[in-house]
């Protein structure tokens, strides 16, 4: 389980002393599924989710959600230059690609990822593990 704090631009008045500081919200983030990637058995040259990654966001307050490009962690073979990583995430109903900004209302949300690599040449047979980061704000 990763637990995020970070700063929300609001602040409050500490009591009788005049002093304003910064609120925080929490955020929960819990891997539910870390998801499965299988060659396309029509490309090898492609690798694509047939289960997506999982996640579920717990907030106190609103939160925007933002998952990061995928980056190969390890595997038989590196991702050659012209390989291209596209991620899709789906965050209670709200679709967005990666880079996008999603707003997530208080409470849980379960977050799908899924994910694709089209490389220029197939891929060497072996297991792969993609890593990707997940923000809130």
């Amino acid at each position: 389980m990763l637990r995020i704090v970070f700063p929300l631009a609001a602040v409050f008045l500490a009591p009788f002393l005049g002093i304003l500081s910064p609120a925080y919200a929490e955020s929960t983030i819990r891997l539910i599924n870390s998801g499965v990637l299988e060659i396309d058995p029509y490309d090898q040259q492609v690798l694509e989710t047939v289960a997506p990654a999982v996640l579920e966001i717990w907030s106190d307050e609103p939160v925007n959600l933002q998952v990061l490009s995928a980056s190969l962690a390890s595997g038989p073979s590196s991702d050659p230059s012209g390989t291209h990583h596209k991620i899709q995430v789906n965050a209670g109903g709200r679709q967005g690609d990666a880079g996008d900004r999603l707003a997530l209302p208080p409470g849980f949300t379960q977050v799908e990822i899924n994910m694709r690599v089209i490389r220029p040449e197939s891929f060497v047979v072996g297991n792969y593990n993609y890593m990707f980061t997940v923000l809130t704000d």
